[in-house]
């Protein structure tokens, strides 16, 4: 385990063994060995990749010395080794092509955003399908292979709201006609949850927090399950890869907030969405897409302030456009909600809108969500803390119907099923009545017709 701690230079030392309080033996120690042999084993990568705090980190390059700690390194430490040098991916090539190990998409995703997290916005927009062809090359696969994913981002336009869109190709998959999404209901305290982070990273990582994401984890999986949203603040960044592979292995899509990312006092909010994939050969891959909030609450940067901490607004606003088993679904985070021309620029382009959140004011939120699942004409999933709660998946039905899962309160963390009807949607909007004038048959739940000046989205993302 010392070869992928931080190697002390210290060469010698004293080590005294005591019984009852008393010395019994003392002897000089000399660890040039002990280190040199550490670092060895540092540099021709034999240990256990899943020790690691952050993936791919034993790859870097100027990360053979031993100064950086693997299993207790952060975010900011990655961005020191490879801040203002080339953008290309920083693998030592020798590890690469000698490491029999299997490198995974969501690893190489990973590590491009640890090395461009500080520049804000959406740090992958327009370099998707590179990494996906970095993942090719340094896995060797040789063999033809059909895109899994395909990338289309709006040309960039500051201080507005674009988009990075992503059509998922699984050709094995069928297309959705009901969606099963869980809520997390978890309890989160700014005091006692939040805030401590600024100052320690580490707070509240503790072996019972990572059984619980675990046990929420494997009761969404059980119970067939095809997405996850956690809160906003929800997700620790050290426990990412854990939640990668959960999402690989079981086709289960994850959304969460991640906790604050912190560098030179400068505070970052990022959004997770982990979007799972296959190719047309059957081979299972996660996709992370990262991107940080474009709209600070005016608390949050009240409370930053206080904190000695700073935060801005990105100056080129992103969210993601996915495509998935021919539904389209998009994020807003939080504050982000209340921002009409982002809820304009999703018009006609979605079935379904995510917003994870950590927002005591539910009834003005309660308010939009239930406007804007009608204008849009499309199912929102909102995740808060059960401190506040108001956690629901909201559908453009009449009152009586609109509520499919609704939630508050609650001291323990509890996950909770819905069913999104996606055909009854796309039936609703496209439903006529005949050249003979004969009304449409009625939906079941009296599901809203689309408001003025919808227009049919075709097939995919446009």
């Amino acid at each position: 385990a010392f070869c992928i701690c931080a190697i002390d230079p210290v060469n010698q030392c004293k080590i005294y063994v005591f019984k009852n309080e008393f010395v019994i033996m003392g002897a000089d120690v000399d660890f040039s060995n002990v280190i040199q042999d550490s670092r060895d084993i540092r540099n021709a990568n034999l240990f256990n990749s899943h020790l690691l705090s952050l993936p791919l980190i034993n790859y870097v390059n100027n990360n053979d010395n031993g100064e950086m700690s693997l299993v207790k390194a952060q975010p900011k430490d990655i961005a020191d080794i490879t801040l203002s040098k080339t953008k290309a991916l920083p693998l030592n090539q020798r590890k690469v092509n000698l490491s029999p190990r299997f490198i995974h998409l969501d690893e190489i995703c990973m590590l491009n955003f640890l090395m461009n997290f500080t520049s804000g916005g959406c740090p992958s927009a327009g370099d998707l399908c590179g990494l996906i062809n970095k993942y090719y090359e340094i896995n060797q696969i040789r063999s033809k292979v059909e895109g899994f994913a395909v990338e289309k981002c709006d040309v960039f336009q500051r201080n507005e709201l674009n988009l990075q869109k992503i059509q998922i190709v699984s050709p094995k998959r069928k297309p959705f006609e009901k969606l099963r999404i869980a809520i997390a209901s978890i309890s989160l305290d700014e005091g006692k949850d939040i805030i401590p982070t600024i100052n320690n990273p580490n707070h509240n990582l503790t072996p019972q927090k990572k059984a619980e994401l675990y046990a929420m984890l494997n009761e969404a999986a059980s119970n067939g399950a095809n997405m996850i949203v956690f809160p906003e603040f929800f997700l620790p960044i050290e426990w990412l890869e854990e939640v990668y592979t959960f999402s690989r292995k079981n086709a289960i899509a994850v959304i969460s907030g991640l906790r604050y990312i912190i560098y030179h006092q400068h505070v970052y909010n990022y959004l997770a969405v982990i979007q799972p994939a296959s190719s047309n050969f059957g081979f299972r891959y996660s996709l992370p897409l990262l991107r940080e909030k474009n709209h600070y609450a005016p608390a949050e940067f009240e409370i930053l302030k206080k904190y000695g901490m700073t935060c801005a607004d990105p100056t080129i606003p992103y969210t993601h456009l996915i495509s998935w088993n021919k539904i389209c679904y998009s994020d807003l985070m939080c504050y982000e909600l209340t921002d009409i021309a982002y809820r304009c620029k999703l018009h006609s382009k979605i079935e379904l809108l995510l917003v994870p959140e950590l927002n005591p004011d539910t009834e003005y939120f309660s308010n939009i969500v239930e406007a804007t699942s009608r204008d849009l004409h499309c199912f929102i999933v909102q995740v808060n803390s059960s401190k506040y709660g108001d956690s629901r998946i909201t559908g453009p039905f009449n009152s009586m119907f609109k509520d499919i899962v609704k939630i508050k309160g609650g001291e323990n963390n509890v996950l909770l099923m819905g069913t999104v009807d996606v055909n009854e949607l796309l039936v609703s909007r496209t439903e006529r009545a005949d050249e003979k004038g004969e009304k449409p048959q009625p939906l079941k739940r009296r599901m809203k017709k689309p408001s003025a000046g919808f227009s049919v989205r075709k097939e995919g993302v446009k």
